[in-house]
Parts: C-alpha cells; sequence; structure tokens
C-alpha cells in the first residue's frame, strides 16, 4: 500500500465525510452529528485519503447496525502527547464482547451483524486496522454488548514519521 503524507486540517476532513453520509443517516430516521473540542485543532500530517477512508468506514458501519437512535462523531486531541481521536459511537446492535479479539481480523463480522442482514464482506475493519497501524496509530471498540451501541476509537499521532526498521 503507498502512503500519501500531507498536512491537513482534521475538521475540513471530518466535515466532508459527515456530508457524505449526512444524507444516508436522515433516511434512516437516525440523528447524526459531530462533536469537535472547543479549542481549534492543529493541522495533522497524516495520509488524508487512509484517514478518509479509515473514518468512513466506521461512520458506515455505524449507520448500517443502527436502526434507530444516533450516530455520533467525537474529535479529541492531546496536546502533551501530540495524539488525535476520532470516535464513532453508535446506538446500534453493540458489540459482544466474545465478538471483539476477532472482529478487526480478516473476514469477520461480529455475530449481530449476520442477524441483521446488513451485507459487508468482514474486510473493513481488518484493512482500516493495517492502515491505521501503518500511519502510526491504533483502532479499538468499546460496547456494553448487544443491543447498547458500539463505540469505535481511531487514534493516531498529529505528524507521522516513517519509523526505519532494524
Amino acid at each position: 500500500m503507498e502512503y500519501k503524507i500531507e498536512k491537513f486540517k482534521l475538521e475540513g476532513l471530518v466535515n466532508e465525510i459527515y456530508d457524505t453520509f449526512s444524507l444516508r443517516a436522515k433516511k434512516r430516521g437516525l440523528k447524526f452529528e459531530i462533536i469537535f473540542p472547543e479549542n481549534p485543532l492543529p493541522e495533522i500530517e497524516t495520509d488524508r485519503n487512509k484517514m478518509r477512508e479509515i473514518i468512513s468506514n466506521l461512520i458506515d458501519n455505524a449507520i448500517k447496525y443502527t436502526e434507530r437512535g444516533w450516530v455520533r462523531i467525537k474529535i479529541s486531541y492531546s496536546d502533551s502527547d501530540e495524539i488525535f481521536r476520532v470516535s464513532v459511537i453508535d446506538t446500534g446492535i453493540g458489540t459482544l464482547k466474545e465478538d471483539i479479539p476477532f472482529l478487526f481480523s480478516k473476514f469477520s463480522r461480529g455475530t449481530g451483524a449476520s442477524k441483521i442482514n446488513a451485507g459487508g464482506t468482514g474486510l473493513g475493519l481488518h484493512v482500516g486496522r493495517k492502515m491505521i497501524e501503518a500511519l502510526g496509530g491504533k483502532i479499538w471498540v468499546e460496547s456494553e454488548g448487544a443491543g447498547k451501541g458500539s463505540t469505535f476509537f481511531v487514534e493516531a499521532p498529529k505528524n507521522y514519521s516513517v519509523k526505519e526498521e532494524y
């Protein structure tokens, strides 16, 4: 996979992604919102297209697996660590604790996914994990279980730097 590192404003990217999915969320009767931090975010330096793909996949899944309620995108930034976090929170079908260790594996879908016939190949989270790890970040999920929604987190350094392998 090739990466193109560039500086950009995360708010702009998230607003573009929001615009892409807002009509779909509205058609499903879902409240869809973004929460930005009070302080302005610094520019970040990473692969904009890969970040778009990762975040878009999480939002697509959240809308797909949420029949009623809301989907929320929350952005945060830690000045001390120079780490930004994008959280995608939903009131959807939730994630069983026993599914969590396998959710980012190739062709893996949560138990609830097959029950609602939402489609998908089970590759999106796997590919997203590979991309964010290549950018020096991480991705994970938290959920209280079936029917209780899920929160997917993407965390990455503000400035991506290529790490030399020995």
